[in-house]
């Protein structure tokens, strides 16, 4: 039976590596933090009441806000971008300007 005997340069890397490994772990955990922390804010968001276009410019951050928008989509200018994929079905996706 032989018995598990590191060199000293093995047993030195991982000494020297272990606090950057033991930091990057903890950065991953706060980062987890950050990212759970925005998406419970984005939810939150997306199911509040909308707001009109006017009201996103006096807003500190507008991003997944819902909006009012009064007008028409302009059927004119449509262009469809072909084998999309949606839900594992193939289709395609419709792009219409639209105007308020």
């Amino acid at each position: 039976m032989t018995h598990f005997r590191p060199g000293i340069a093995p047993t030195l890397t991982v000494l020297a590596l272990l606090p950057l490994l033991l930091f990057l772990g903890f950065w991953q955990l706060g980062r987890a933090e950050q990212k759970r922390v925005l998406l419970d804010n984005y939810a939150e968001r997306q199911m509040a009441a909308p707001v009109a276009v006017g009201q996103l410019h006096g807003l500190a951050d507008p991003a997944f806000r819902r909006v009012q928008l009064r007008g028409h989509f302009d059927g004119q200018h449509s262009l469809l971008l072909d084998n999309r994929v949606r839900d594992g079905q193939g289709g395609v996706e419709l792009l219409q300007p639209f105007q308020d």
